[in-house]
């Protein structure tokens, strides 16, 4: 892969006036987590290539501390992302977005794509994206690009410590 890592900075947004734009995306589980973070990837998108050894690790790291993952897979086939799944050797719960094709004219219809828009994200195609909501909190963290596993671990740390 020759195409630059994109590390970005977790962005605090207020859930209010977002939580309608997100709810469609993501089905959180109920199991009782306290921190749910929400991964955006494409099999095809460089970034995610790069970052599924850390989203694995840090599913492995949080998991028994009340942190859920979910993995949605984006704009490809499902075959493809069942493929990208298996090579890159992740369990983290999945689930599919809205598009099951690379299409840049379907894409600016979908709810991901206009949430992203309203945050002011100019990636083309907004991958990697994580969410991370916390149940009682009244914020949202975002990172639009590559997580910088020190900063999303002291964040993590730090919110389990005071939840």
């Amino acid at each position: 892969m020759n195409r630059p890592h994109e590390y970005a900075s977790i962005s605090l947004i207020p859930k209010e006036g977002v939580s309608q734009l997100i709810d469609p995306l993501i089905k959180v589980d109920g199991d009782g987590h306290r921190i749910q973070i929400v991964s955006f990837f494409a099999e095809w998108c460089p970034n995610c290539m790069y970052e599924a050894v850390s989203i694995q690790s840090l599913y492995n790291e949080y998991k028994t501390q009340r942190v859920g993952m979910t993995l949605v897979m984006d704009y490809a086939p499902r075959s493809d992302s069942d493929q990208f799944i298996h090579d890159y050797k992740i369990n983290i719960p999945v689930q599919y977005g809205e598009m099951h094709e690379k299409d840049e004219i379907g894409r600016s219809h979908t709810v991901f794509y206009k949430f992203r828009k309203f945050l002011g994200d100019e990636r083309g195609w907004g991958l990697p994206t994580h969410l991370i909501i916390e149940k009682e909190g009244n914020k949202i963290g975002v990172i639009f690009g590559e997580i910088i596993e020190s900063e999303i671990r002291s964040y993590l740390n730090k919110k389990l410590i005071s939840l």
